[in-house]
């Protein structure tokens, strides 16, 4: 199987590039495909940082060999924490049903809670003008001035990322993703001549990825 977990990984991490390109470009950020590459790879120095907060390595090389400022870049690192979170809870919450750890209407019942409510975020996100009058009002305050100049260019760009299109788009990436990392730990279980349905590999480790990241232990180790 060893062949095959390789090609997973290799299958994984090519998702996870192409999301990152894909909202790069959105923005205009063009980059040469070898550059591209390494800035995306060197977040993985910091795979131990908890909460994923590593993944932020990726704006600072942007910002140091491009000039791209972190207001311009961190949006994009929210929204793919942000589908990431959609795909772990979807998994997550399937495993949960799995295990009969909760019944399958209350298991529906989070999952709906969970995405209703990260409508709510994304659709006050979009009113742009109310925000945009907000941000306005705490530029008056002397000591908020800049901050709040810099919290709107921030605003702007994950503005411009929130598109439903751009979302979805975001959303399959990670979804392979997480389905891809489920594959590997199905084919590593059965070189151990454990067969268990491919649901329930998929659903213990976005389970367990989703307990470490909220536990902020590094990497989740322990959880």
């Amino acid at each position: 199987y060893l062949p095959l977990i390789f090609l997973l990984i290799i299958l994984a991490q090519t998702m996870m590039f192409l999301r990152w390109n894909y909202l790069l470009k959105r923005l205009n950020i063009n980059l040469p495909f070898k550059i591209n590459l390494k800035i995306y790879f060197s977040s993985w120095a910091t795979f131990f940082a908890p909460a994923k907060s590593g993944e932020l390595v990726k704006c600072f090389l942007l910002k140091k060999m491009y000039q791209v400022p972190y207001r311009t870049s961190a949006p994009i690192i929210f929204i793919e924490q942000l589908t990431d979170l959609i795909a772990i809870l979807l998994f997550s919450l399937l495993g949960v049903s799995l295990f009969n750890i909760l019944p399958l209407t209350q298991v529906l019942t989070l999952f709906l809670f969970a995405i209703v409510a990260i409508i709510i975020l994304l659709a006050l996100l979009s009113f742009r003008n109310f925000v945009l009058k907000l941000i306005n009002f705490f530029k008056k305050f002397s000591f908020l001035s800049k901050r709040m100049e810099d919290f709107e260019q921030l605003y702007l760009t994950a503005n411009s990322l929130i598109k439903p299109r751009v979302l979805f788009t975001a959303l399959f990436f990670g979804i392979g993703f997480w389905f891809s990392l489920g594959l590997i730990l199905y084919f590593s279980l059965l070189a151990f001549k454990i067969n268990l349905s491919l649901l329930i590999p998929l659903a213990i480790f976005c389970l367990a990825t989703l307990i470490g990241v909220l536990s902020f232990i590094p990497s989740g180790i322990g959880t």
